[in-house]
């Protein structure tokens, strides 16, 4: 087996390098609005399945989902917000940008 190996130099640049870190930070700075984003949005939804949860284990001892999250010591939470509804149900929304919530209600049983 013979191993051939370039005898081609490469001569260091450092203008190009710079450029190619710029480019790259240029691309990550963004790209990073965006995963944050989508991070918080993954996040805010696993929370709020946690809470279903709880208040179905809630609403299976005590027949009737609570009034509020601290009712069925559920912690508050800042950016989750739960209504209980005259109907017996209840309403989980939490906002994702100005203008935009996400919505769950337990007779749909989908993130809206």
């Amino acid at each position: 087996m013979t191993l051939l190996l370039s005898t081609r130099t490469v001569k260091w640049n450092p203008s190009k390098f710079i450029l190619i870190v710029a480019g790259l930070l240029l691309v990550a700075g963004l790209f990073t609005p965006f995963l944050a984003w989508r991070w918080r949005e993954y996040r805010l939804t696993q929370q709020v399945e946690t809470i279903q949860a709880a208040l179905e284990s809630y609403r299976q001892q005590h027949g009737m989902y609570p009034e509020s999250l601290t009712v069925a010591s559920i912690p508050e939470h800042e950016e989750i917000f739960y209504q209980h509804e005259p109907d017996g149900t209840y309403t989980l929304w939490f906002g994702m940008q100005l203008g935009e919530s996400v919505t769950f209600r337990p007779d749909d049983r989908t993130l809206q």
